[in-house]
């Protein structure tokens, strides 16, 4: 199994660089897998280990932003470049439903889905294709999130909207929402895998949001699967959805890594979106996350009692007049959450790309200790997007690619 630090590493994309490698092959069952240019277009990397899992231990789970149409038009100038007769939604969506189809994912976490497409056309599409659906728009907002698992290999045993803003606080005001679904399989095994998708808030400069964003999330989760009667070691987690975080920042460091010590961090350049000294993050006081990543009355329980100060003790010297040397305490603030999730991604692939921004930001994780993945669907290289005049195209119908995986239940904890 790779190491849990290993799933991350990368860097900001430059208009000469591919950012991407060979597909690994390894047979363990922490084989990693990387996006290739070689790919004609995108044909699923199978692991070694694949052939060796029946079919019934596997499943197949996606996540794709699908590029609101309001969204859009609020945003033209990021899209200015593009071929403009790719851009209507009538052009796309029917596009995107297609590539969805082709997939054949088992899960679906869409997001940036209006009310009126989810029911005109992914219902519409999907229902008859052997899905069902659950849609939830943020708040005051008509676009949000929507979950669709195939019926011949699941059914829905839990659904709970997960606001993550406040109700009339001044902070967690952004209106965002996640889904969680536990599903349970349809097979006598009856298998269960608690699903959780979302798309966190955009604001480049505001990683202290996205980090309680998704310390909401992810608490949620566990918390959905205790009402079920399980554990976060006895049924896994799969969450996904659009980050808007880079492979390399501390929000994904969080939700790997499962702690993070956030104070004294600069909050401009948590999510990765924004370099070291690239416009508007001159060093300033005012942008370094203190005690509190956000106001305590804002986060929900399960997120407060997860914020831990931790007394460090240390020796400095005193003044050369003095001599001699003092003790000083210092405070640490970290917080935490309970599951233990890995990527199965290269972290240097591109899965959005607009005029102002091209990097990873999607995502699929997923519980280490009851899942493994067999299989990816590379990403189109950086390169090949751009000789297709970027996102949306007539190839690609949105500005996000979509990502998926195949899992599969390991047989026993940490071991296929």
């Amino acid at each position: 199994m790779a190491g849990r630090g290993s799933q991350r590493g990368g860097s900001k994309r430059g208009p000469s660089e591919d950012g991407h490698g060979a597909a690994a092959s390894a047979p363990s069952s922490g084989a990693r897998f990387r996006a290739s240019e070689r790919t004609p277009r995108r044909s699923w990397w199978n692991s070694e280990l694949d052939a060796s899992v029946k079919e019934e231990d596997k499943f197949v789970v996606c996540s794709y932003n699908v590029l609101s149409p309001h969204l859009l038009r609020a945003s033209q100038y990021l899209y200015a470049k593009r071929n403009q007769s790719s851009l209507p939604w009538d052009v796309r969506g029917p596009k995107i439903v297609d590539l969805l189809t082709r997939c054949q994912a088992d899960v679906m976490m869409l997001q940036e889905v209006e009310a009126d497409a989810f029911k005109d056309l992914f219902v519409a599409r999907l229902e008859p294709a052997g899905y069902s659906g659950h849609h939830e728009p943020r708040k005051g907002k008509s676009d949000g999130c929507a979950v669709f698992w195939k019926k011949s290999k699941f059914t829905a045993e839990k659904i709970r909207r997960v606001e993550l803003s406040s109700d009339g606080g001044p902070v967690l005001t952004w209106g965002n929402v996640g889904v969680v679904v536990v599903l349970r399989e349809t097979a006598a095994s009856a298998r269960r895998i608690c699903v959780g998708n979302t798309h966190l808030v955009f604001n480049e400069k505001r990683g202290e949001i996205k980090l309680a964003q998704a310390s909401i999330l992810a608490h949620a989760v566990a918390e959905v699967i205790a009402e079920v009667g399980g554990t976060v070691r006895t049924v896994p987690a799969v969450i996904g959805g659009d980050f808007n975080s880079t492979p390399t920042s501390k929000i994904l460091e969080f939700m790997i890594e499962g702690r993070l010590r956030y104070d004294m961090l600069d909050r401009r350049l948590m999510s990765g979106q924004l370099e070291v000294g690239g416009k508007g993050t001159s060093p300033g006081k005012g942008y370094v996350v203190g005690r509190t990543f956000a106001p305590m009355d804002e986060l929900p329980p399960s997120v407060r009692a997860a914020v831990e100060t931790v007394p460090v003790a240390a020796e400095r010297q005193r003044g050369k007049k003095k001599g001699g040397r003092e003790p000083e305490v210092w405070n640490e603030h970290y917080v935490s959450h309970p599951l233990r999730l890995l990527s199965p991604f290269d972290d240097r692939g591109v899965t959005s790309y607009q005029d102002r921004f091209a990097d990873m930001v999607d995502y699929i994780l997923y519980s280490e200790d009851q899942l493994t993945p067999t299989a990816v669907l590379p990403l189109i290289s950086y390169q090949q997007l751009v000789a297709e005049g970027g996102m949306p195209s007539p190839h690609e119908p949105s500005d996000h690619q979509l990502v998926a995986v195949r899992l599969a239940f390991r047989k026993e904890p940490s071991a296929l």
